[in-house]
């Protein structure tokens, strides 16, 4: 990540904000969270990528 960037701005945003505990879940949509936690959606199109790419 550090040679070649981060395209998402988002993303890069989030992870140069992060402390030492802090932490970052990459899940699918199914995942049950809360409204007030952050969510940043890194799809191309419904289904792409699929949790497996």
């Amino acid at each position: 990540m550090k040679k070649n960037g981060i395209l998402n701005p988002q993303l890069n945003r989030v992870i140069s904000e992060m402390g030492h505990r802090d932490m970052l879940i990459i899940a699918d949509a199914g995942l049950p969270i809360s409204k007030e936690v952050e969510r940043i959606d890194l799809a191309l199109k419904c289904g792409t990528p699929s949790f497996s790419e």
